[in-house]
């Protein structure tokens, strides 16, 4: 009888830097290797087959913050933003610093991108402005605080910025003057709202989780606004020389019900109980003077809003005016606070 024995190929990873993970995974599969990470850690011990992407997701799932994207390259990201871009602090399980990698002069010959980095470093998106392209590269201010890491050999440029583009969460633009790389909204704000609620003002378990807070908070409206926005909305904010960007937000949005949550409960707490409300918001969001700060959100960005309710003990419509910051909401006008 004969006997066969059929092994699948396995690539072990012991643990360790971004770099060091990506050098050992192209090795192993031959395939370009990108990350991209908006808080810098170590990619944890996994063991995986690296031609199923099934396999490689499932190794990733429940490892730590970098995860597998779906599809079959050898992409992977953490889901988040820069934290010193929203003025929040950001601790997450295998945080490290590396060491940021000087774009070099050879890393592009003939319109092809050549990528090795030593295990102790990442690059930060923004330096990648210095590749010696055939066109200018143009990376949103917004997106530079990336932390990245690759592998590729020989890749074409436009390939390899518009694979650095879809990891980043950015639209890849080619005209005739510039490669250009901008946010791309619903990918741009998901990330942010999900910085934000791993941002470490929020409550954390022994182990480093975020622990269920009480809801209709500040953090939650702010959370709510954002998801409302759209991708012209936040590019308006995110461009904003002069400091303030206003726009209208829909009254059946998650940012209106997050304001009339609050409103509901601020008004209960102090005995108040308002009858059926309806909302009509003005949002107005502050932007950055980006010539002085990298700040988006914290101190630097607040809402206000205008809402119209009925108070029944007088029977007569009232108007309340919010003012949100990242901690602190407050109510002014008739039946405010």
């Amino acid at each position: 009888m004969l006997l066969l024995s059929i092994a699948l190929a396995s690539f072990t990873f012991p643990g360790g830097s971004p770099a060091a993970f990506a050098n050992k995974l192209y090795e192993a599969s031959s395939q370009p290797v990108f990350i991209c990470q908006g808080v810098s850690a170590k990619i944890p011990k996994v063991e995986f087959d690296p031609s199923d992407a099934n396999s490689i997701m499932a190794a990733f799932k429940n490892a730590g913050p970098t995860t597998k994207t779906p599809g079959v390259e050898m992409t992977f990201t953490d889901g988040l933003v820069d934290p010193a871009f929203l003025n929040v602090p950001v601790i997450i399980p295998g945080s490290a610093t590396y060491g940021p990698a000087t774009p070099s002069a050879d890393w592009v010959k003939d319109g092809n991108v050549t990528i090795k980095l030593e295990e102790s470093q990442s690059i930060r998106l923004g330096d990648l402005r210095t590749l010696k392209t055939s066109r200018p590269v143009s990376i949103h201010r917004s997106l530079e605080g990336f932390k990245v890491v690759v592998r590729v050999q020989d890749m074409p440029e436009r390939d390899f910025l518009i694979k650095l583009a879809k990891i980043s969460g950015a639209r890849f633009r080619s005209s005739s003057k510039e490669f250009e790389l901008t946010p791309f909204g619903p990918e741009f704000i998901s990330r942010v709202v999900k910085t934000l609620r791993e941002s470490s003002s929020r409550p954390k378990d022994s182990a480093g989780g975020a622990v269920a807070q009480e809801k209709d908070t500040p953090m939650d409206i702010w959370i709510a606004c954002l998801q409302d926005l759209t991708e012209a909305d936040l590019m308006k904010v995110l461009d904003s020389k002069e400091g303030l960007t206003s726009f209208g937000m829909p009254t059946k949005g998650k940012g209106a019900a997050a304001f009339v949550a609050w409103f509901k409960k601020s008004q209960a707490a102090a005995g108040k109980n308002p009858g059926a409300q309806q909302g009509q918001f003005s949002i107005s969001l502050k932007a950055v003077d980006w010539a002085k700060s990298s700040f988006l959100y914290g101190t630097n960005l607040s809402v206000s809003a205008e809402l119209v309710y009925t108070d029944p003990t007088v029977r007569q419509e009232r108007k309340a005016r919010f003012e949100i910051s990242q901690s602190v909401a407050r109510t002014f006008g008739p039946g405010g606070l």
